[in-house]
Formats: structure tokens, sequence, C-alpha cells
């Protein structure tokens, strides 16, 4: 798991040291009309999902994703929520932001330059309109990581239960 530290407050605590900072994210222009100037990496559970510019790329747009729309990730044993934030640049797929990656992995001395280096987490997209909170379905203005994540159940546990339930997973 790569850590992002992409969008408002980018520099501060743990993402001091990010190497390719950038100071917003894909769909600023959409969490501008939700009341912040753009996702916090340190707040806001995210996930990097698709690569422009690179040979392969991926858009999860070809699949019937749509930006910020929720994701469930399964890392360390627990499932959490995030939303589709932010595109990559290079040929890499599958960041989260620094609050999400700290969440899956609280003893990983996680940081902007430093993230989990197993492939041993699990990045799922959903897909629809009802797949994505707007500005009234998540607390877009939240101060904490667990806020924002916790706001994202009601749409992740609906999303959630339409995966089939081979293999344990849920």
């Amino acid at each position: 798991m790569d850590v992002d530290c992409d969008g408002a407050n980018n520099t501060a605590g743990n993402c001091s040291n990010d190497p390719s900072g950038q100071g917003e994210t894909t769909f600023r222009h959409i969490v501008k009309s939700y009341g912040i100037p753009d996702l916090n990496a340190s707040i806001h559970s995210y996930v990097v999902f698709g690569n422009e510019g690179s040979i392969p790329s991926f858009n999860p747009r070809a699949y019937g994703m749509r930006p910020l729309s929720v994701m469930a990730v399964i890392c360390n044993e627990q499932l959490f929520y995030g939303v589709w934030g932010d595109t990559n640049g290079g040929v890499d797929t599958g960041e989260a932001s620094i609050s999400l990656a700290t969440a899956c992995f609280p003893d990983g001395n996680i940081t902007a330059d430093n993230g989990h280096r197993a492939h041993d987490v699990l990045y799922l997209g959903f897909t629809g309109r009802s797949a994505v909170p707007r500005r009234d379905g998540a607390r877009w203005t939240a101060s904490k990581f667990e806020e924002f994540e916790a706001s994202l159940a009601r749409i992740g546990d609906r999303l959630v239960r339409r995966v089939p339930r081979r293999g344990g997973w849920f």
C-alpha cells in the first residue's frame, strides 16, 4: 500500500516527507462544492485508483465507477471505507491516503515516504450512481479520519452486501 498525501494540508504531520506530493487531488472541483477546498489525506479516507498518461493506463470510469464513489479496503484483516479521490500520473494504482494507510497498519510507521510493502491489500471499487455519497451522503467537513470513514458506512455496508460471499472475506 503506497501512501498518498495529495490535497489540502499536504505537508502536515507524517506527510512532511512526501517526495511526490501534489497540492490538489483529481476531484477537488467536486468536493469544493461540498464545502471543503479539497480532500485532506490526514482526514479523508481516499484511494488513488486509476492512472493517467502512462501505458498501460487504467481508467475506472471505463468500468462504471464515478468520481468519489465509495470503495471498500480490506487490509490487516479489517474492512474500511474510503472514496475514489485521486488518480495517479504513473503506472501504479491503489495508493491510499495517509489516514487510511495508518488505520490499516497502525504499527507500520506509516509516512508519506513509507507505506506497507506486502501485497495483501484488497481494493473494491463500486459502480453506479448509488455508490457516490454526494454532498449530504458523507461528513466531508469531518475533522478526524474516524468521523469521515464512519460516515461512509451506510453506503459501504449496502454495497458490500452485494458482493458474492465466496472465500469468507465478508
